[in-house]
């Protein structure tokens, strides 16, 4: 288990990118605290996201898939985007982003390959 929630945590901090704040060490750091705040990171059951059945991260009790409040408020304190993905399979799907289209809406791109980590 404390290998999943690794995995999920460093997942999550990857989808964080600062783009205009000046520290963004902070900023993911702001983005950890968050997540940590509101529980330790599972994956229970599955939902649908973008049209795509994946796993559902939890964040303690709360479903983090199609969930925008921690990646909003990562946006109005910081200006930065941030995204969760959940690992599937062979690829992370994006689960909760604030990174918009032109349209103002939650943007979907496909889902990436897995990469192995970089640090064990």
């Amino acid at each position: 288990m404390k290998t999943l929630a690794r995995t999920l945590l460093a997942t999550a901090l990857l989808g964080a990118v600062a783009l205009a704040h000046a520290n963004p060490k902070a900023t993911i750091a702001d983005f950890e605290a968050r997540l940590n705040k509101i529980g330790a990171p599972k994956i229970d059951g599955t939902e649908t996201v973008a049209g795509k059945t994946v796993p559902a991260l939890f964040y303690g009790s709360r479903k983090i898939n199609n969930n925008y409040d921690v990646v909003d408020a990562v946006r109005k304190e910081h200006q930065a985007t941030a995204t969760l993905f959940v690992k599937d399979g062979d690829e992370f799907v994006r689960v909760s982003t604030n990174v918009l289209t032109p349209k103002a809406s939650a943007a979907w791109a496909p889902s990436w390959p897995a990469m192995p980590p970089t640090r064990p």
